[in-house]
C-alpha cells in the first residue's frame, strides 16, 4: 500500500545545525483514494456553498457533474485548505470533470499567532526568524516546505554565527540610540543574539587653532560614540591655561563617567559610574584605571584596561620589555616566545638544572 499524503510529512526534531531541518508537504495527494476524498469534497463543497443560480437555474458546475462538454458553463471559485495548501475548484476540459488543484500554501505561525497565504514560489519567516516556509513550485504541482534558518534573524536577514548587526536600543533612547547585536548560540545549543556594544551622541570639548591670529578656542562638537558593554566612557570639560613656557595646553575639569549596562534583554543604558568603579584587581590588589605595572613573576607588564580587564602589553625580562608576538633567541639555545597570556621557552634540548 502506498504511503498517505500525512506520512511523507518529514519532522525532524534534534538539536540544531548548520544544516537545514525541512518539513515537506506534497501538493498531490499519492493514495487514490485521498485524491478521491479531495475531489469529492470539490463537489460537496461547491453544492452545498452555492445554491443553483436563479439566472440560470443550474449548479455552478452545470446540470450534471460529468457532462462531457461543459464549456459554456461557470464555474465560481471555491477554496478549501487541506495538507497545508489552499485548493481550488476547477474544470478539466477535455472532460468536464471537476477536480482540486492546489494555487497557494497556508503559512501558520504556532497557535494561528499569525496566519497568512504565500504565492507560488513565495516564502516568509516565522517563529522569530528561527524558520523559512516556503511555497515552492516542483514538477508542476505545489510543495509547502518549512526549514531551519542556520542564523539569526534580523530586519528581513539572517546573519551567521559571529556576524554583527546594528538594531535600534529597546531601553533608554534618549541616553543610548543603537546597539550592536552579535550572532551567538544559546546555553540550549539555539542560534541566539548578544549585545556587544553601546552607541550614542555625545557634545565634547575640543580645542581649536585659529590659523589668521594664532589663537586657540574651546568649541563643542556632537561625537557619536561607540563603547562595549559593560565598559566606560569619560567625558570631560576643557580649560585652556598657560604652561612654564607660555604655551596654551588643555586642562580636563568637570570629569564624568558612565558605565554601558543591559538591563534586560536588548535594552541597555548609561549609568553614572565613579573613578573606584574604573579600577582593576589583580592577585589581591587594587590599580586605578589605565595604570601600569610590572609582575615580575609572569614576566609581564600589565594595564588596568577599559571594563575592568587587565591586559598584558609587553613581556617583560632583565628589566626589558618585549613587544608581543616577538620571538628572541637567548644564549643557552632557547628561543623566547612572548605570548599574549604566557611566556614560552622553546628548547631543542632540555635544560640542566
Amino acid at each position: 500500500m502506498e504511503a498517505s499524503p500525512i506520512s511523507l510529512m518529514i519532522a525532524h526534531l534534534r538539536q540544531p545545525t548548520e544544516s537545514s531541518v525541512r518539513v515537506i508537504i506534497p501538493s498531490t495527494p499519492v493514495m487514490r483514494s485521498s485524491s478521491q476524498a479531495l475531489n469529492q469534497s470539490c463537489l460537496t463543497y461547491i453544492h452545498k456553498s452555492c445554491p443553483n443560480r436563479p439566472r440560470t437555474g443550474e449548479s455552478p458546475a452545470g446540470r450534471n457533474e460529468n457532462s462531457p462538454n461543459p464549456s459554456n458553463r461557470i464555474i465560481q471559485r471555491e477554496l478549501v485548505q487541506a495538507f497545508g495548501l489552499v485548493w481550488e475548484c476547477t474544470r478539466k476540459v477535455e472532460n468536464g470533470r471537476l477536480s482540486l488543484e492546489p494555487v497557494s500554501c497556508e503559512s501558520i505561525e504556532r497557535r494561528y499567532e499569525s496566519y497568512e497565504v504565500l504565492s507560488p514560489g513565495s516564502s516568509r519567516t516565522v517563529n522569530n526568524g528561527s524558520v523559512k516556509h516556503s511555497c515552492d513550485i516542483v514538477d508542476g504541482g505545489l510543495r509547502s516546505v518549512s526549514e531551519y534558518v542556520p542564523g539569526c534573524y534580523y530586519n528581513g536577514t539572517v546573519y551567521k554565527l559571529g556576524e554583527f548587526w546594528l538594531e535600534e536600543n529597546q531601553g533608554d533612547k534618549h541616553l543610548v540610540q543603537n546597539v550592536t547585536m552579535e550572532c551567538v548560540r544559546s546555553e540550549s545549543g539555539y542560534f541566539d543574539k548578544k549585545v556587544t556594544e553601546c552607541h550614542f551622541d555625545s557634545e565634547e570639548d575640543f580645542v581649536v587653532h585659529n590659523w589668521e591670529n594664532n589663537t586657540f578656542s574651546i568649541e563643542k562638537m556632537v561625537q557619536h560614540i561607540g563603547i562595549a558593554l559593560n565598559h566606560f566612557y569619560e567625558n570631560s570639560d576643557l580649560v585652556l591655561v598657560e604652561d612654564p613656557n607660555d604655551l596654551k595646553v588643555a586642562n580636563k575639569i568637570n570629569t564624568r563617567r558612565f558605565k554601558c549596562v543591559e538591563t534586560e534583554p536588548g535594552h541597555v543604558t548609561l549609568i553614572a559610574a565613579t573613578e573606584e568603579d574604573m579600577r582593576c584587581t589583580y592577585k589581591n590588589q587594587t590599580y586605578r584605571y589605565e595604570s601600569r605595572w610590572i609582575d615580575v613573576t609572569r614576566g609581564a607588564s600589565l594595564r588596568c584596561d577599559n571594563g575592568n580587564e587587565v591586559m598584558k602589553e609587553y613581556c617583560s625580562l632583565n628589566g626589558k620589555n618585549y613587544n608581543i608576538g616577538l620571538e628572541l633567541k637567548l644564549s643557552n639555545g632557547c628561543v623566547f616566545v612572548c605570548n599574549e597570556h604566557k611566556n614560552i621557552y622553546i628548547c631543542e634540548e632540555p635544560l640542566k638544572l
